[in-house]
């Protein structure tokens, strides 16, 4: 992908987030798999300032030049660590300011399904914790 191509893409995200509180784009990255697989669709909701998150949440959140959408496996106060299901390393942690939106769906085989789904979250949570243990 060539540079200006990720700077054009980084800004419509971010004016699309703005504008209209969601955002859907095909990933690009294997690096949430097996919930989330190169070019699957998802669909992300911008976060307020008053948001809350859950140890497992998918969030994504901009770094340098690249919007990353990786799991949450640890928070504080002031912090947030994050890491992709298939990598070994937990990312280096941002600020709850640094966080753009939040994954509410994915689509599969051309259907849509909804992480607040209770059995949907259930599956995904429990993906991203066994992910968690095999690779620490």
């Amino acid at each position: 992908m060539n540079q200006s191509f990720t700077a054009d893409f980084l800004i419509f995200i971010q004016d699309t987030l703005q504008k209209t509180g969601t955002a859907r784009f095909r990933v690009v990255s294997n690096s949430m798999l097996p919930v989330i697989k190169n070019g699957d669709w998802i669909e992300v909701e911008v976060v307020n300032e008053n948001f809350s998150l859950k140890i497992g949440d998918i969030i994504l959140y901009r770094r340098t030049t690249d919007f990353l959408l990786h799991r949450v496996v640890k928070m504080t106060d002031d912090l947030i660590w994050t890491k992709g299901d298939r990598n070994r390393m937990i990312d280096v942690p941002i600020k709850w300011s640094e966080v753009s939106a939040k994954l509410t769906k994915i689509q599969k085989n051309n259907t849509w399904f909804d992480i607040n789904n209770p059995l949907i979250d259930v599956i995904h949570r429990s993906v991203g914790k066994i992910s968690y243990l095999l690779l620490r």
